[in-house]
């Protein structure tokens, strides 16, 4: 069968995913599981990962899962299927994959730039296998700005991509906490040790996703790295399931706690080279954070920890992105500030994270 389209396309048939590839002069039908096969390569997942989860999830020995993964990969080398980049369904419209949040399995489109597949290899440990009863995401610019649209209905509108990007993972919270009121979002991270919770606030510049990986690696349980939603009804944090982004400049640091990590693949994000990793040991929730904590970078200097006041706790979080969940009221407003008064907060400076990580339990003992 003659293909008309110079570009690569991918939709549902009964018996299997119909690819037609660039450059070839015949249709290429794949099932279910290579398609998730097929995805999780794409979403930057080495395929050895892929054989151990495939041993897990299938009860399969692992060096038969193994051989099976190895043969799918070639079936897909042979039939000239790319599985580095995404690949385009309708003019500039980028197929994102499938994705799981909660018990929702979402199928996403974009047309935004920055939201193509290697902005959704944050969830790739949330890949999931292609469905017809998937909701159908898209994202998209129009006439009026971005779009959001769900299962054919128009979900949300705004001027900016940063809007659109919040919008969608406010969406993403939603199905992983379904029933969890929402008294506001962090742009934060977050860890726990021993039900004691610590909410890390920053912008992405400040040493935060560094710091929440070397504790990882040290006791504590990962949380978040990107959106921590607060529970209206007791503080609880809510974080959106994200692997654990790391900049090119921390890789060194942290290559013996993820020896993965140098064969994770370099993606760029806001301007910024970076590999995701998923820490060992992680939880979907927490109780109300024990303390709040600041970092702030500083190379060559003594770790210090200054607690806060919370005038001074407000002051930060206003300078990082933070959010209330519509509609925003005084009753609201009233129960972030007791949040605030309630929590301890300190500001870290560090310079070296052996020193930082001592201070950071210390302060956790003290306020257990």
């Amino acid at each position: 069968m003659t293909v008309e389209t110079e570009k690569s396309h991918s939709l549902s048939s009964s018996g299997g995913w119909i690819r037609h590839p660039p450059a070839m002069d015949h249709l290429v039908i794949i099932n279910a599981t290579t398609k998730l096969v097929l995805d999780l390569l794409r979403a930057g997942v080495a395929q050895e990962e892929i054989a151990g989860a495939f041993a897990e999830h299938f009860d399969l020995p692992l060096d038969k899962a193994a051989s099976d993964v190895e043969s799918i990969c070639a079936e897909l080398d042979d039939a000239n299927v790319e599985t580095s980049d995404a690949s385009s369904i309708e003019g500039d419209e980028i197929d994102c994959g499938a994705w799981r949040f909660g018990e929702h399995d979402v199928h996403i489109v974009s047309s935004a730039p920055e939201l193509t597949r290697d902005y959704f290899a944050r969830f790739a440990h949330a890949v999931a296998t292609p469905s017809a009863e998937a909701a159908q995401l898209r994202l998209s610019i129009a006439d009026d700005g971005y779009r959001l649209t769900l299962n054919g209905e128009s979900r949300w509108i705004g001027d900016t991509l940063p809007e659109l990007i919040a919008r969608m993972n406010e969406l993403f919270l939603g199905w992983e906490h379904p029933g969890v009121e929402l008294l506001a979002y962090f742009h934060a991270a977050a860890v726990s040790r021993d039900a004691r919770a610590i909410l890390v606030p920053g912008s992405s510049d400040a040493g935060k996703s560094t710091l929440v990986a070397y504790l990882s690696g040290h006791g504590f349980s990962y949380l978040g790295d990107d959106l921590i939603g607060l529970s209206a009804h007791d503080w609880s944090l809510r974080p959106l399931p994200t692997l654990l982004s790391l900049k090119s400049g921390s890789w060194k640091i942290l290559e013996g706690l993820f020896p993965e990590l140098p064969d994770r693949p370099i993606l760029r994000r806001q301007g910024s080279d970076v590999r995701y990793v998923a820490p060992s040991a992680s939880e979907r929730s927490s109780c109300a954070p024990a303390m709040m904590l600041f970092p702030a970078y500083a190379p060559d200097t003594a770790a210090t920890l200054a607690e806060l006041t919370p005038l001074q706790t407000i002051t930060r979080l206003l300078g990082s992105a933070r959010d209330i969940e519509a509609p925003v009221t005084e009753a609201k407003i009233a129960e972030i500030c007791r949040f605030i008064e309630s929590t301890p907060a300190y500001e870290l400076r560090y310079g070296d994270l052996v020193e930082a990580a001592k201070l950071v339990e210390g302060a956790l003992d003290a306020n257990g």
